[in-house]
């Protein structure tokens, strides 16, 4: 019988959209890399429904097109300098706008294809028991041929158009990551809200005077942008859907000596046992992803406590894992990754505070007195509340992260 956590997350699951079908922008974002002569977002609904079907990667072969496969070598060239937002990507482009009318063959169509994603209202992800996942790299590298629009606009000195370009942008990764279900697509959205950012900060810099600073930078990630409990459900029911299917596919295939043995090993897995414990655990880590950024503690220690409550909550040790241990122990070895993909999305209100500060420095004409200046500003590290870090021999402002394997989140200034 479910438990009062897994009933939580099929409800959660079960949240309808908060609108038309027609205006959801999961389908087209669910279908981006169809053909290019298709309709993106029939053929992402067309997708969500054959997962419905639950036949775990059976079924039709999805079409998908790398729009690339057709450009030209030094087209290639110039978008592989381009796979970070600097100023040797700015640079490049700019440098091609003056002398080529066409830098990426079928763009326009492209382009047309993200826009037409950025202009539906809302974002609501449906998932299901079996999900087959399409190439998410078209649907980025669209972006990045609509930020490099932003680049011409701002040589253009089209200040408006600019703030527009990277606004709209901007805003729709934030309902993505409001409303994603599972952690691939919180993740993609997590990757192009930094590609935004670094792209205004790069125009910025080579544009100060006629920037202006886009709306949706100014807002902090609201409680609903940063709460996981969204996206852990719909990890929940994936997960849920795997541990059925194998256990029925046993089931369904059985010898009489596999069903004298199964008898015997029952208690050592038993399905709704193993989802229960494992909503339960996903639902405390929710809980804490939820804590205001400087109450957060979240780190492998901590989330070992929280599946030990959950695997073992009457602190039983071997003697636990006598029944459903089997259950326990594979969901047990990864506990942890979870947290990792909790803080990248925490670490964006870090990312967005330093380069609003990192632009207002710039603003005041002067890199004097630098660290009394980041010491009294407002915007400071979100985790501690204190002053960003001022590295004074490389010019470089810094932000302690959590989620990045580097840890250190830098902008030069």
């Amino acid at each position: 019988m479910p438990n009062a956590a897994a009933l939580e997350m099929v409800r959660i699951n079960s949240l309808p959209a908060i609108g038309d079908d027609q205006d959801n922008g999961f389908h087209i974002f669910y279908g981006f890399d169809a053909p290019l002569e298709k309709d993106a977002q029939q053929v992402g609904k067309d997708r969500a429904k054959e997962n419905h079907r639950n036949d775990y990667g059976a079924g039709t072969i999805w079409e998908s097109q790398d729009f690339k496969s057709t450009w030209s070598e030094a087209s290639l060239k110039l978008f592989r300098d381009c796979e970070e937002m600097n100023d040797h990507c700015y640079e490049s482009i700019i440098k091609a706008n003056k002398t080529d009318n066409i830098l990426f063959e079928n763009e326009e169509v492209v382009v047309q294809r993200y826009q037409e994603l950025l202009d539906k209202p809302f974002f609501h992800e449906t998932t299901a028991s079996a999900i087959r996942f399409p190439s998410y790299a078209p649907l980025l590298d669209a972006q990045r041929l609509w930020l490099f629009r932003a680049f011409a606009l701002a040589e253009a000195r089209e200040s408006k158009g600019l703030a527009d370009l990277l606004d709209q942008d901007f805003v729709f990764w934030r309902k993505v990551m409001a409303d994603s279900k599972l952690l691939i697509t919180r993740m993609v959205a997590v990757n192009a809200i930094k590609r935004n950012l670094a792209a205004g900060w790069i125009i910025y810099v080579n544009h100060q005077s006629e920037m202006i600073l886009p709306s949706a930078w100014q807002v902090p990630f609201t409680h609903a942008e940063l709460s996981s409990r969204k996206v852990l459900a719909g990890e929940w029911q994936y997960v849920a859907g795997l541990i059925n299917e194998g256990y029925e596919n046993i089931s369904s295939n059985e010898t009489r000596f596999e069903k004298i043995m199964k008898t015997i090993v029952a208690p050592l897995f038993q399905p709704q046992d193993s989802m229960n414990r494992h909503a339960t655990y996903l639902l405390a880590l929710a809980k804490e992803s939820e804590r205001e950024l400087n109450e957060i503690q979240l780190n492998v220690s901590s989330a070992q406590k929280l599946a030990d409550k959950a695997f073992d909550p009457n602190n039983l040790g071997w003697i636990n894992y006598i029944y459903n241990g089997m259950g326990k122990i594979l969901l047990n070895l990864g506990f942890s990754q979870y947290t990792e993909y909790i803080k990248k999305a925490h670490d964006l209100e870090g990312i967005r505070r330093l380069h609003i500060l990192a632009i207002q420095l710039r603003a005041s004409r002067s890199l004097n007195k630098m660290q009394k200046r980041i010491s009294t500003s407002m915007l400071r590290n979100p985790y501690d509340e204190k002053p960003f870090l001022w590295d004074q021999m490389n010019r470089k402002l810094i932000f302690d992260a959590r989620g990045d394997k580097e840890k250190y989140y830098e902008i030069p200034l």
